[in-house]
């Protein structure tokens, strides 16, 4: 996918409850400080992972909701620093959601990659990925870890 200049609300609605979706410039391009997509993932793959999200109630404590990609063997990486996991911030009634890639996090900082904590999912999301079929029980102790899935 090409840079992204301006949002852009997507017309279909997640399945479960109907929550509306954009594309952010600012994960597509618009900031290189920000968290970003990977080109190869088009807006309808980036929707589908929001939509099974949903579909799975895959929330944290706080109201947002969290998604994957899973492959055959593994999950696919999702963003710039092959981050395999999206987060989808909390968003108030009527507002379109929109998400950045989370999680593991390689941040190349001075020759060496840091995985910071302070992006870690809360255990219970795993958990709720696990039980809802969109990880297996390895890839769910792995990415608890930090380890790619």
């Amino acid at each position: 996918m090409a840079v992204v200049m301006e949002n852009v609300v997507l017309p279909q609605r997640s399945r479960k409850r109907g929550l509306s979706y954009e594309i952010s410039a600012k994960h597509h391009g618009g900031n290189r400080r920000a968290a970003m997509w990977s080109p190869e993932v088009t807006p309808a793959e980036e929707f589908a992972i929001f939509d099974a999200a949903d579909f799975g109630d895959v929330f944290d404590g706080r109201g947002s909701l969290y998604g994957v990609e899973p492959l055959a063997q593994q999950l696919r990486t999702l963003g710039m620093w092959q981050e395999q996991l999206a987060k989808f911030p909390r968003k108030r009634p009527n507002e379109p959601w929109h998400c950045y890639p989370v999680w593991p996090l390689e941040i190349p900082r001075k020759g060496r990659a840091t995985k910071p904590r302070k992006h870690r999912p809360p255990k219970e999301v795993f958990d709720r990925m696990r039980e809802v079929g969109l990880i297996t029980e390895r890839q769910r102790m792995r990415l608890m870890n930090g380890e790619y899935a």
